[in-house]
């Protein structure tokens, strides 16, 4: 629980302004956000490889709260959705999250630690 005593965990999350203009530009509005660890299979040809985990954000234009996932509202007011052993590791190290746009317009996570 937070200071004002609702159930929403005490993480800083920050979406930039480039971000919010995408969401504008695409839906006419802020959307939630969805942040997960993706798992693809490695490069190797036999079954030894590890997984390779990278982090991505997606829009949940629709609105529907993603199962298991845990909201946070960000700095901004939007709501973003975090698998919850990812928004622990996040707690755990009390850091500030950045969510933005790269150069090449793909949505980029900063601030986060993720160790397994």
């Amino acid at each position: 629980m937070n200071s004002s005593g609702d159930s929403e965990p005490d993480v800083d999350v920050e979406i930039t302004g480039k971000l919010l203009a995408r969401m504008e530009e695409r839906y006419g509005r802020p959307v939630p956000l969805l942040v997960r660890i993706r798992l693809t299979e490695g490069p190797c040809r036999d079954d030894w490889c590890q997984p390779i985990r990278s982090l991505v954000a997606d829009f949940v234009a629709d609105g529907t709260r993603p199962a298991s996932a845990v909201p946070v509202k960000s700095s901004n007011g939007i709501t973003v959705y975090f698998d919850p052993g990812l928004l622990q590791s996040i707690r755990k190290r009390k850091g500030k999250v950045t969510i933005g746009l790269t150069p090449l317009g793909k949505i980029k996570i900063e601030g986060i630690h993720y160790p397994y």
